[in-house]
């Protein structure tokens, strides 16, 4: 079966684990380090308690910012299968750069890196590629 495929950013599915900015370190570590360094400091030279609470917030900060990243991942593979599904019965044209296909759209399926739509001519072909949508004739 032939396909058209664009190119897409790459996107994070729910059960993928999300880059940290920690360095491939996982979110734990940030506390693993923290009770580390309350266990190994010298009693007679405390840590300075104004610097702990401004890690605290740093890392309520990161993990505030990884959440709202996995939301907006998850509202944009949504909004992708929606309009794959809105596609059905349309008439699309779609390039890769090298070939153009144009068909109509029969049904969809969806994969990990996004929802693929399937031609009446047995193409393949991603959202990216598609370069035209036309509304089907009303009788």
């Amino acid at each position: 079966m032939p396909a058209i495929s664009g190119v897409q950013a790459p996107t994070s599915t729910s059960g993928s684990t999300t880059p940290s900015v920690f360095s491939g370190m996982g979110p734990d570590a940030f506390l693993k380090l923290l009770v580390a360094q309350l266990r190994y400091q010298n009693p007679m030279s405390p840590s300075d308690p104004t610097a702990m609470m401004g890690q605290i917030a740093q890392y309520a900060q990161v993990e505030a910012l990884t959440k709202l990243q996995n939301g907006q991942a998850a509202d944009q593979s949504l909004s992708e299968a929606r309009l794959a599904t809105e596609l059905i019965g349309k008439t699309i044209t779609a390039s890769d750069g090298l070939t153009t296909e144009s068909g109509r759209v029969i049904s969809a399926r969806f994969t990990a890196s996004g929802p693929v739509l399937i031609l009446d001519s047995n193409v393949e072909v991603t959202l990216s590629a598609i370069t035209g949508v036309e509304q089907p004739a009303t009788a």
